[in-house]
């Protein structure tokens, strides 16, 4: 993706509607934004001619004329006169006609390029190192000032490189999804450093908030408890508000979001963020609330009732952050579609 691209200020909506559009097979929607354009742009060089953008697809008139500007710097003189020119309607003839001729000189030069390719090759061999001093018997200043290593170049280059994996985290981290699995990856960092820190996974007593804040004090103290009972029971215990976290708080939101999808049909996306994300607040108000109440009782269940305990211990270690999370993650939803 070039840097002068006309697709760079556009959102990634806006590519994947243009893309279907056009009927592109194969458009890479879960791309990186860079990878989208240079797709998209591939799609629209390798056409035999442009196509309608008087009346069809008005938003490429730009595309094609930044071709033609590129084409009129190179030639010179050329983009004064299509500038210049006030006629609509012979603007857009000029246009496709300059398309066309692009085309023509684009497989011209190839040609060119390919027969001189053996040349290209051997010059590229023979300058290699430049550093031959054999030629030259004068030792004047002047004679030697023409050997010097390009330093700005490989500045350039790292440069370049920097500013390439600057965007590549931008797009990267610049959706939905990663800022849900942030999300996730805090709450679930939350739950075992509770877990570690109070020594066991069910909240029976007060100790686990009185237990020391350091994370390391934590990774003792649930050596020491692995030290004295190694059963395959109490990893299993430590174990168990882990998986009901990932079945209440990641599971549940993710079924019913791959079900109720109300964007499908406007974005290839199997599930939906703002159903996902509001299920979750859902699930996440109704455990805090019922799990605060001291009069719900499921003893005489026993299953319910180990399940309802692992709840409450994931309630205790978490308490509103999955609200304060889910709810941020909906504004987040509502801005960006």
């Amino acid at each position: 993706m070039s840097s002068t691209s006309t697709f760079t200020r556009w959102k990634k909506a806006d590519l994947i509607d243009l893309a279907n559009k056009l009927e592109i097979d194969g458009f890479p929607n879960y791309a990186k934004k860079s990878d989208m354009i240079e797709f998209l742009e591939a799609h629209l060089n390798r056409l035999e001619s442009p196509v309608d953008f008087k009346d069809d697809y008005p938003e490429l008139r730009s595309f094609y004329e930044s071709i033609i500007v590129d084409q009129s710097n190179d030639e010179g003189g050329v983009s004064g006169s299509l500038s210049g020119s006030s006629d609509t309607a012979a603007n857009d003839s000029d246009l496709e006609k300059a398309y066309i001729k692009d085309d023509d000189d684009g497989s011209q030069s190839a040609d060119e390029a390919s027969a001189k390719q053996p040349g290209a090759d051997a010059s590229a061999k023979a300058n290699f190192n430049l550093l031959d001093f054999s030629a030259d018997r004068d030792s004047s200043v002047s004679a030697l000032t023409k050997f010097k290593f390009d330093f700005q170049d490989y500045v350039s280059d790292i440069k370049c490189h920097a500013q390439k994996l600057n965007e590549n985290v931008q797009d990267c981290l610049s959706t939905i999804s990663s800022v849900d699995a942030i999300f996730s990856l805090v709450e679930c960092s939350l739950l075992v450093r509770d877990l570690l820190a109070a020594g066991r996974p069910t909240v029976s007593s007060s100790s686990s908030s009185s237990s020391s804040s350091s994370l390391a004090s934590s990774f003792e103290a649930a050596a020491a408890s692995h030290a004295s009972h190694a059963q395959p029971q109490r990893i299993l215990d430590y174990c168990l508000p882990i998986l009901t976290w990932l079945l209440f708080f990641r599971g549940i939101p993710t079924l019913v979001s791959y079900y109720i999808n109300f964007i499908r049909y406007d974005l290839d996306i199997e599930l939906d963020p703002m159903t996902f994300n509001l299920s979750k607040f859902l699930i996440s108000l109704a455990i805090f609330k019922t799990c605060n109440n001291k009069n719900i009782d499921f003893h005489s269940f026993q299953y319910v009732d180990q399940v309802w305990t692992q709840l409450c211990s994931v309630n205790h270690s978490l308490g509103t952050v999955p609200l304060v999370l889910s709810m941020a993650s909906c504004l987040l939803t509502l801005y960006v579609l």
